[in-house]
């Protein structure tokens, strides 16, 4: 796992600044970003595991991730958010991992609102899903999330 980690960071470019997160994520954007061509967080999902894991709720998790991308939107600079999309495989048994499961669904729906861009990629393959400039969704409150 570490050699995954360090390879998918030697893809990055240099002038880039990643953002792992962790309890303070929006800290570290905010005194990371400045200097740096653009940041990358990664990943959503991970942010959502721990902000449940410390007792938010699924509605509570979303209004989080609105403020992230509200302060990503506010950078100088380009971000992008890796996210993973947890919703097409088996139901999760447990009732734990259905809120996981909903709650980065619904995360997930929040931050495609709030891109410019978001592309799908599988198997190595990119897919456009939206691109500013073209109206492919309507806006939604969290609550419609």
């Amino acid at each position: 796992m570490r050699e995954r980690v360090r390879r998918h960071r030697a893809e990055r470019p240099e002038t880039w600044t990643t953002v792992e997160p962790g309890p303070d994520v929006l800290r570290a954007i905010q005194a990371d970003g400045p200097g740096s061509d653009g940041i990358l967080l990664d990943c959503l999902t991970l942010y959502v595991s721990r902000l449940l894991v410390s007792g938010y709720g699924e509605l509570e998790v979303a209004r989080q991730v609105d403020g992230l991308c509200l302060a990503l939107l506010d950078l100088p600079q380009p971000a992008v958010v890796v996210t993973n999309e947890v919703g097409w495989g088996v139901v999760p048994e447990t009732l734990m991992g259905r809120l996981f499961r909903d709650a980065a669904g619904r995360a997930n729906q929040v931050a495609a609102d709030h891109a410019h861009e978001v592309v799908l990629l599988v198997c190595g393959l990119p897919t456009v899903l939206k691109k500013q400039g073209i109206e492919t969704s309507r806006h939604r409150s969290i609550e419609q999330a």
